[in-house]
């Protein structure tokens, strides 16, 4: 047991010298995983590689954007068209509540209780928590629910339960809504 531990710790040891942090504790993850599975198949009575610990993962702060940065991204999407609009609304939840992309594409017309300027967030590990609402985003989101209302009742779609919907009422997905960002981005001249 002795010997196999100082064997796994020292070919971490090793690796930790030619790689980051991170992939060094996907190596550990791997020994770990093949070592329960020695355990669990009878080819070893104890968990040699136990008690080897995680590499310290170093932890970077996102640059936040600035305030003519975020104005800049703001003017991008045409709100007079539906699509725009629920992009706009889109930047501005995020950028009001700090959800993250999942969370807003996830929310419901009726996780929303305006009235006492909040919405229900159904986070990670299925978690629910309440997030309180700006007045200003509120503002934005009593206008933007109207528009939403005709937008859908015009495709037949009234009844989609989505706060952003795609365009056919649907869920939308995050991939379209990163590229829906990165293209304002690009028009916007931010990174």
């Amino acid at each position: 047991g002795e010997v196999a531990h100082a064997v796994a710790d020292a070919a971490l040891a090793e690796r930790a010298e030619r790689v980051q942090a991170n992939r060094l504790n996907d190596y550990r993850e791997a020994v770990d995983r093949f070592c329960q599975w020695l355990v669990s198949q009878g080819y070893a009575s104890e968990h040699p590689a136990e008690g080897i610990r995680k590499a310290r993962e170093a932890k970077r702060l996102i640059p936040a954007f600035s305030k003519e940065e975020v104005e800049a991204l703001l003017s991008q999407p045409n709100t007079s068209s539906f699509i725009g609009l629920r992009d706009h609304v889109f930047m501005l939840l995020l950028l009001d509540t700090g959800i993250r992309l999942s969370e807003a594409l996830g929310l419901r017309v009726s996780d929303l209780d305006l009235p006492n300027g909040q919405f229900k967030v159904l986070g990670k590990g299925r978690k629910e928590r309440l997030v309180g609402v700006s007045p200003v985003l509120g503002g934005h989101l009593r206008r933007y629910l109207v528009r939403r209302q005709t937008a859908l009742a015009s495709i037949g779609q009234d009844d989609s339960p989505w706060l952003l919907p795609n365009q056919c009422g649907g869920r939308l997905v995050p991939k379209t809504m990163q590229q829906h960002l990165k293209q304002y981005a690009q028009q916007a001249g931010v990174k």
